[in-house]
């Protein structure tokens, strides 16, 4: 994520993996964002792994657009074994 801010624990970002396409079949498991300013640096680090490869895909949610930020999804990365 780029330009972060939620010093005050009242704009959260998620990440959710599901087995299907479009955020469909069983979740895999859902990570929210830490509650701190990260807009000095511009940059915070969300990400997923599956060892069993099982992610068909990931969704992300501005939970609460308050706060009025930019947010911006930079280098996606994709692996397979």
């Amino acid at each position: 994520m780029v330009d972060h801010f939620d010093p005050s624990a009242n704009n959260f970002l998620s990440i959710e993996a599901f087995t299907g396409p479009d955020g469909t079949g069983e979740s895999l498991g859902v990570f929210q964002s830490l509650p701190f300013n990260f807009q000095r640096n511009f940059e915070y680090f969300m990400g997923i792994t599956s060892s069993r490869q099982s992610i068909g895909s990931i969704v992300y949610r501005d939970l609460s657009s308050a706060t009025g930020c930019t947010l911006g999804i930079d280098d996606i990365v994709f692996a397979r074994r």
